[in-house]
This record gives structure tokens, sequence and C-alpha cells, in this order.
């Protein structure tokens, strides 16, 4: 998987399984790709090799929870490429799965 953001620097090869530590993926913002694959995978989703171009009008480091808007649009777009149905309950469980692989810190539901 390739995945490449449009505000932020750098290009990240991740693999499709997403076996990799998350937290050691470069460029940083990888890491919830990363996250997010395992998060999906752990709900027996298989998400097949895509190509990403990762876009966000929230501003990242703003205070506005920039880093779960993200997993969640990743949770999202990883569980539709799998075929995966996930209520909006489920949305949020993974994604905060997904966050907190990727960064190792055990953040809130409700970011």
């Amino acid at each position: 998987m390739r995945a490449r953001s449009t505000e932020l620097d750098g290009v990240a090869d991740v693999p499709a399984d997403g076996r990799v530590d998350a937290r050691t993926i470069e460029p940083r913002w990888a890491g919830f790709v990363a996250g997010a694959l395992q998060a999906v995978g752990a709900r027996d989703g298989v998400v097949p090799a895509l190509e990403l171009d990762v876009s966000s009008t929230v501003p990242a480091g703003s205070g506005l929870s920039s880093s779960s808007a993200l997993s969640v649009a990743l949770t999202i777009a990883f569980a539709e490429a799998a075929g995966l149905a996930l209520g909006p309950d489920a949305v949020a469980r993974t994604a905060l799965d997904a966050e907190v692989r990727a960064t190792g810190v055990p953040g809130g539901l409700m970011d």
C-alpha cells in the first residue's frame, strides 16, 4: 500500500496486511495508515492493495483532533475497500483502535 499526503511531506509504503509497528513508520502520519489497516484487519477485514492520496482541511497539530479525523477517514475507507460493513459505533471503536496502534496512546472515544 502506498500513501501520499497532499499537506505533509513524504510517501509511505505500508504492507497491505499492516504487519509493521505503526509507531515506527516514517513519515509519522503514515503510522495512522498502518494502524487503521491493523484495526480493520482485527475485525476480519482484508484490505486489498491500494494507492492512497490523503488530504484534509483539518490542520495537523491544531488541537482539533486531526489524528482522530484521519483515523476515522482511513477506517471507513479501508472497511469499505474490504467489504466490511461497520455501523457508526463500530467505526468509532475501530478508529480509536487504529489511533492507539499508531501512537501507543490510549485516547478517548469522543475525540
